[in-house]
């Protein structure tokens, strides 16, 4: 009787949480350096036209200003998310960001190896689907882009 329950209660940092291990097994080298310097610089020169890698190209927005393009961008938008900061803003790779890489593309060979090549489809087709054309995912479509 009269315990006080917080939501610091339920807090932990990310090398506490339990469930980690778990939600992403095939992450084993820690990307997150790289991913922090990324969003860093995401928040810095958030809607800089030249600096900013979330706003759409030029070349997209004339490609896929139609609605077989906005369908076609909202169908491959992690593609698009991932791969625009590669031409836009290329840097080079750490070793650690090399490591991670090797580690990914060996996971995702022995799926396709050991489980064949369905099992593959599977987490391409469902990866794709949970950051593009599912409604939860809409979030980065109403705070990232507009054209």
């Amino acid at each position: 009787m009269g315990q006080h329950i917080s939501r610091t209660d339920f807090e932990w940092t990310e090398d506490q949480e339990p469930h980690a291990p778990i939600r992403n097994p095939c992450n084993l080298s820690s990307n997150q350096t790289a991913v922090w310097k990324y969003h860093l610089e995401y928040h810095r020169y958030q809607g800089d036209d030249e600096l900013d890698s979330d706003i759409p190209t030029s070349l997209e927005a004339k490609l896929l200003s139609t609605t077989g393009g906005k369908l076609l961008w909202l169908i491959l938008h992690s593609l698009f998310y991932a791969l625009r900061p590669v031409f836009t803003r290329p840097r080079s790779p750490t070793k650690l960001e090399l490591f991670n890489t090797v580690l990914q593309l060996s996971f995702n060979f022995a799926v396709f190896y050991f489980l064949d090549v369905k099992s593959f489809l599977y987490m391409l087709g469902y990866s794709l689907l949970a950051m593009g054309v599912h409604p939860v995912a809409g979030h980065f479509i109403s705070e990232l882009y507009m054209f």
